[in-house]
């Protein structure tokens, strides 16, 4: 399978043919990144951009598209049939070791394990560029990111200044210790943490 040599070389390989890949995000995909952003409903659109959008003004695309390595990570779910159906993405607070995280899925592969996939994913990139904990501010009636908050151990923090979000909070642990034994099964792949020629 190739990797993406603008970034870091994580990969799950598909169980089969018909079950997507998660891989980190390329130039290349800008087309179908916006097109993955249109279909979405207007409800995953809100849940994910926290305001009415339609599609991605060219400026966050690009940016999107290209993530700067070591503070910002891109993955997507991408399908062999409909291409990308899921994106996660990090980008490094200002100050400190934290990310703030976002991550969004296709309407029609909602509640099928991808969201929980490329979130862990995308723990383990932060980790190996050094980043300690992850935190995500969500709408407080967002249950599905809730649920999956909680199923991979995260903590949910009331936020003070706005009763009407959540904050989501996780420690990330070394990629050695890290518990993405079940995931690794799952996918019958490995989880690499490593530099590639070409990349960062």
């Amino acid at each position: 399978m190739q990797l993406n040599r603008a970034g870091p070389g994580v990969v799950v390989n598909a169980r089969n043919a018909a079950v997507p890949i998660i891989r980190p995000i390329l130039r290349a995909d800008e087309s179908d990144l916006q097109r993955f952003i249109r279909n979405l409903s207007p409800a995953s659109r809100y849940l994910r951009f926290m305001r009415a959008v339609r599609e991605l003004p060219e400026e966050i695309l690009s940016r999107f598209a290209n993530p700067e390595p070591g503070r910002e990570a891109a993955l997507v779910a991408s399908s062999p049939f409909v291409g990308i159906i899921g994106l996660a993405q990090y980008v490094a607070d200002k100050e400190g070791d934290g990310c703030e995280v976002a991550i969004v899925v296709s309407d029609a592969w909602q509640r099928q394990g991808l969201g929980s996939d490329l979130l862990t994913a995308l723990m383990v990139v932060a980790r190996c560029d050094e980043i300690g904990h992850a935190h995500a501010d969500v709408f407080a009636d967002n249950h599905a990111m809730r649920a999956l908050a909680r199923k991979l151990g995260c903590e949910l923090r009331t936020n003070p200044e706005s009763p009407f979000l959540v904050r989501i909070f996780k420690t990330l642990e070394s990629p050695r210790s890290a518990p993405f034994g079940s995931l690794a099964r799952r996918s019958g792949s490995d989880w690499r943490c490593t530099t590639v020629p070409g990349g960062r």
